[in-house]
């Protein structure tokens, strides 16, 4: 995400079965949105140092 007034990229980590669950969770919070701070910059799965896909069970 990002800041809207700073432009700074803010790289936040929302677990979720699905991408739509994890940004569900933060948008209900207000986090983004016409009124809120942030702007959604994107989203994508989180890989370990080995280049596996992490998931949660």
């Amino acid at each position: 995400m990002k800041d809207k007034e700073t432009g700074e990229k803010i790289h936040l980590k929302v677990p979720g079965n699905t991408v739509d669950e994890a940004t569900r969770k933060v948008t209900s919070i207000g986090c983004f949105g016409i009124n809120g701070p942030y702007v959604w910059v994107g989203s994508g799965p989180i890989y370990d140092n080995q280049g596996n896909c992490i998931t949660i069970d």
